[in-house]
């Protein structure tokens, strides 16, 4: 587990048409050729980064609470990583689906 998160089994996450069939919001890091979702460990955070990520028309946006080890399975199952941000954007982590 990262150690970010040995403390807080929670990030919030991004979630797409919460509800049935909702998605997490998925990114491309074009420099390493990987899809990845973005995770905040405050929603403040979150909150603040919500406006520079792409986003597509018709859909609604919803900052959640998630349990950590939830949405590393679920990125692992569909091939993304998961990347830990911070306020800013800055990427403070990588977690590999292995090393959780």
């Amino acid at each position: 587990m990262s150690r970010f998160l040995a403390d807080n089994p929670f990030v919030w996450v991004t979630i797409i048409d919460p509800g049935p069939g909702e998605q997490f919001l998925g990114l491309h890091d074009e420099a390493e050729n990987v899809d990845f979702i973005p995770v905040f460990l405050e929603k403040d955070d979150a909150l603040k980064c919500y406006h520079f990520m792409a986003r597509a028309p018709g859909h609604k946006y919803e900052v959640q609470a998630m349990r950590y080890l939830e949405l590393c399975r679920s990125a692992a199952a569909n091939g993304f990583l998961v990347f830990l941000l911070d306020g800013d954007g800055r990427v403070i982590e990588k977690q590999a689906p292995a090393d959780k």
